[in-house]
């Protein structure tokens, strides 16, 4: 965020830092809302809108809940589903079965579950991060609601033309083939690229902050041009 050339927040989810609490009862449609009253009480106007791994749902969820719509998106190694279908619907065949799998009893228990055992999350991850940065981020690791990637996205996308896909080419939790997958399911056409794993904001931030404050001299000088 230092890097960035706009101000910007960054949304604590229900259960997550200031907003902490039991977030095992917690759904895609709750966290939409969430971020549009994040967004709503920020003042932003107009916005960029980024997401990352998982938080690509609650942006799509979002989409129609907007009282200000986006000026663009930028999804982030994000998971974005074919529109109407659930995150975990985009996954390969295995994970996906891993997951449905993990996920079983916690659905039908009602309670949260981490999504992946830490072993796991490392290797997934954490590639291309020093050992101070992978412990960082596995003592943030926190239980997600289990119903979060079974519920469905909306049955429509319009922002494809006001939208930008980062591909993060090392990752290991979605491979850059599968990022361009998830790019092709919202129709996405203007993609970049950062020779990184899944977290960016750490190995690559400079990079990262680069590809953002572009789209946003291209987005906010457009809208002052017409207004």
């Amino acid at each position: 965020m230092p890097l960035l050339e706009w101000p910007a927040i960054a949304v604590d989810l229900p259960g997550r830092e200031a907003r902490s609490g039991d977030v095992s009862g917690g759904t895609l449609a709750g966290n939409a809302a969430h971020l549009v009253r994040a967004i709503d009480q920020a003042g932003f106007d107009p916005f960029v809108l980024v997401c990352h791994s998982l938080g690509g749902l609650t942006v799509l969820a979002a989409e129609p809940l907007h009282t200000l719509r986006p000026s663009h998106r930028v999804f982030v190694s994000a998971l974005a589903p074919l529109p109407g279908s659930a995150g975990l619907d985009a996954l390969p065949a295995l994970f996906r079965w891993f997951l449905r799998v993990r996920l079983r009893r916690p659905v039908a228990a009602g309670r949260a579950v981490h999504l992946l055992p830490k072993w796991l999350a490392v290797r997934k991850w954490c590639r291309g991060l020093s050992l101070t940065d992978q412990r960082l981020i596995l003592s943030r690791l926190c239980p997600e609601p289990a119903r979060i990637p079974l519920d469905p996205t909306p049955v429509e996308f319009a922002g494809a033309a006001t939208s930008t896909y980062v591909v993060l080419e090392q990752d290991r939790a979605m491979t850059a083939r599968l990022q361009r997958r998830m790019a092709d399911n919202l129709s996405i056409r203007e993609l970049r690229s950062i020779e990184a794993g899944h977290e960016a904001m750490f190995s690559h931030p400079g990079e990262l902050a680069a590809e953002l404050n572009a789209i946003g001299r291209r987005v906010f000088l457009s809208v002052e041009s017409t207004s």
